[in-house]
């Protein structure tokens, strides 16, 4: 009960102190590009009429990447923001001979090399962040600073799609799509140019 009550009177002193100063905010929006590398990674095939299977170690190509990102810092908390950031890439798999084991058609389980023929893979990403800044180098002209370095946290739910294109195993399939919820924390840096 006295923690209760003590975590209440923390949020009323938290709200009055924050509640006094006016409601505004610094919007801010990134876009940004670049090329997507994917370490190699087991495949695995899990179907109930088939049985389990492994692709060990298939490789993917380089893809595009892109992306943006919109949010706002609060001015009674400068250091203090949320984000919403969206990013998308498209590593392919390519043709590749790869070492197999388990159940890959009806009546056919083992262990050897075989290829995998080639699949499309499509990764959406949605997160909302909460970003934290220290402003550095302050000015006039540049009150909340020409640097700022800054962290994002948050929890993207991604959304992937595989499509087999040329395979033995899947030639007769349509695509699958899975989401799924991972974490991220990379620390990052902002420098601004104005004007004097």
């Amino acid at each position: 009960m006295a923690r209760r009550l003590g975590l209440a009177a923390a949020v009323v002193i938290a709200l009055a102190v924050l509640g006094g100063r006016p409601a505004a905010a610094e919007w801010f929006a990134d876009v940004f590009t670049g090329v997507g590398l994917t370490q190699s990674h087991d495949f695995k095939l899990n179907d109930q009429g088939i049985g389990p299977g492994t692709y060990d170690d298939v490789s993917f190509d380089k893809a595009l990447a892109f992306g943006g990102r919109f949010g706002r810092y609060f001015d009674s908390l400068p250091f203090l923001g949320f984000g919403v950031d969206y990013f998308h890439f498209t590593p392919y798999v390519g043709p590749q001979s790869v070492n197999l084991h388990g159940c890959f058609y009806p009546g056919g389980c083992g262990a050897g090399k075989g290829g995998i023929g080639t699949f499309e893979v499509t990764v959406n990403s949605v997160s909302l962040d909460l970003m934290l800044r220290l402003p550095l180098l302050k000015s006039t002209a540049a009150p909340q600073g020409r640097v700022q370095p800054y962290l994002a946290v948050g929890a993207p739910l991604f959304i992937t799609t595989i499509t087999p294109r040329n395979t033995k195993s899947f030639r007769n399939h349509d695509d699958d799509t899975d989401v799924s919820i991972g974490g991220k924390g990379p620390p990052a840096w902002r420098c601004r140019s104005t004007r004097t």
